[in-house]
């Protein structure tokens, strides 16, 4: 099994954009706060994200995507 399928099979429930957002930030070692700083959005946003309660628009996808140094349609 892949680490791609593990991560599915673990965050069924959870659309793959949220997923994605979480990966990156643990990657970087960011908070949801450290993180919300960058962007200018609140924690509580980042965190809404992360569980998928809150989509990414296409104005937050692009400001994470420069954040992360990666493609924004990985956030939508």
């Amino acid at each position: 099994m892949t680490a791609q399928d593990m991560i599915r099979k673990i965050c069924v429930s959870l659309p793959e954009w949220a997923v994605v957002l979480r990966g990156f930030r643990y990657r970087d070692n960011l908070t949801q706060e450290a993180l919300g700083e960058l962007l200018g959005i609140a924690q509580t946003n980042i965190s809404k994200m992360e569980r998928g309660k809150r989509q990414i628009g296409k104005d937050i996808a692009k400001r994470l995507a420069k954040v992360f140094k990666t493609d924004y349609r990985m956030f939508l």
